[in-house]
């Protein structure tokens, strides 16, 4: 029976609502119906508490502390209150908690051997230079639970390379003789390899399957959301505060990616397809230009934020990119059809994200901002961190040789 673990990264991917999202809703009713578990492991459980605890719920309650002594220090305003936070704090944490624990299989860490840590250690430092000791109890964690239940077969999902190219974790792997651990880099990717494998469904098929026609309705639903995508001039703005769309011209459709999981309960096979939309809409000008172009003068460069503040020369918010669009529908085996596709959501800034977390991986990044050291950013330990652009949360990094910080500019959604 596989026991399937979820590493801190896919649960920080998938968002604070984690449980609405479609692939974990899709993952939960395949193992529910095939007779699969969740599994937590104690350092991912305890990895993505401080997460939530200090970089989410902590940052968002003392921004509130903040805005409360603000007011007070204010002469002309009545005193007030400064109110106590720990309690929502608590409350919050006990919830994301219960929600991360609840009908999961728990594993604690297993003694270590001291000499194995060590060795890990040792090669880790000569090899790399990220500090992998939570990866290491990880996978000694599963590779203990898979010795130890050799019936079962363990899943763990991480985007973390780690655990697949890692030679001193290939070597546990072969001197132990573990042959019930898989490791897959995302959720589509397991259910792919799990579920049903079907020829007929093709790059084509799935192409055909989809009109225009409902691409282009859908975008139209929520055509002002783009414009906040484009500028956070536009984040805090509402209704007629953002301008009218002018032009839209939907361009290249190519799939993402798909699956296929049955669902036991109703005995159908359900596809999950994700499509690259290229787009490019064109909005009516600013109305209150001068603030715009004052917004814009404010702005200090930031090559890795997502938002590009493309504007023509008469204040025209231009959204051009690739658009995620994300479709379900039922697989007809008989006749080899999809039926009954239908729309569940678009990401405008998906693809932007992805690209630049790869360009952050990929390049060694020299920060402006101080000209006295040869930056060396720490990209393998991010933190959320209110944004000194304004917006809310944004991802940042800290330089390991000076401590200063750089704020990415990817906003916490």
């Amino acid at each position: 029976m596989p026991i399937i673990h979820l590493d801190s990264n896919i649960y920080r991917q998938l968002g604070l609502k984690f449980k609405e999202n479609i692939d974990y809703k899709n993952l939960t009713t395949l193992l529910e119906g095939s007779g699969s578990e969740f599994g937590l492991l104690e350092v991912v459980l305890e990895e993505l508490m401080d997460y939530y605890k200090i970089d989410i719920f902590g940052s968002i309650l003392t921004d509130h502390e903040k805005l409360f002594k603000r007011y007070q220090a204010n002469p002309y305003l009545d005193d007030i209150e400064i109110p106590d936070t720990s309690t929502p704090l608590n409350k919050a944490v006990e919830k994301i908690k219960t929600d991360l624990t609840e009908g999961k299989n728990f594993s604690e860490i297993p003694l270590v051997h001291p000499n194995l840590l060590l060795d890990f250690l040792l090669q880790n430092k000569r090899f790399g230079k990220k500090d992998n000791t939570r990866d290491f109890l990880i996978f000694y964690t599963l590779v203990s639970l898979c010795k130890k239940n050799k019936s079962d077969y363990f899943v763990l999902i991480s985007q973390d390379e780690i655990f697949i190219n890692n030679d001193f974790f290939k070597k546990i792997i072969t001197k132990d003789k573990i042959t019930n651990l898989k490791i897959y880099q995302s959720i589509s990717e397991f259910i792919k390899d799990f579920g049903p494998k079907l020829d007929f469904i093709t790059q084509d098929l799935l192409l055909e399957s989809i009109h225009l026609g409902e691409i282009e309705k859908e975008l139209m639903n929520d055509i002002k959301c783009f414009p906040s995508y484009v500028s956070q001039f536009y984040s805090e703005k509402e209704g007629k505060e953002i301008p009218d769309i002018e032009s839209l011209k939907i361009g290249k459709i190519e799939v993402h990616d798909f699956y296929v999981f049955k669902n036991y309960d109703t005995n159908t096979l359900t596809l999950n397809l994700s499509l690259k939309v290229n787009i490019k809409a064109i909005y009516q000008p600013e109305i209150k230009k001068d603030k715009l172009d004052e917004y814009l003068s404010s702005l200090d460069y930031n090559p890795y934020s997502r938002h590009k503040n493309n504007f023509d020369k008469d204040g025209r918010a231009i959204f051009e990119g690739n658009v995620l669009f994300i479709f379900e529908g039922i697989v007809d085996e008989k006749n080899n059809l999809i039926n009954q596709l239908s729309f569940v959501d678009f990401i405008p800034d998906y693809f932007t994200v992805e690209e630049l977390k790869k360009q952050i991986a990929d390049k060694q990044l020299v920060i402006l901002e101080n000209n006295t050291c040869q930056h060396e950013l720490d990209t393998e330990n991010g933190f959320w961190k209110n944004s000194k652009y304004g917006g809310g949360l944004s991802w940042h990094y800290k330089c390991k040789k000076c401590g200063i910080e750089f704020d990415t500019g990817d906003y916490y959604d």
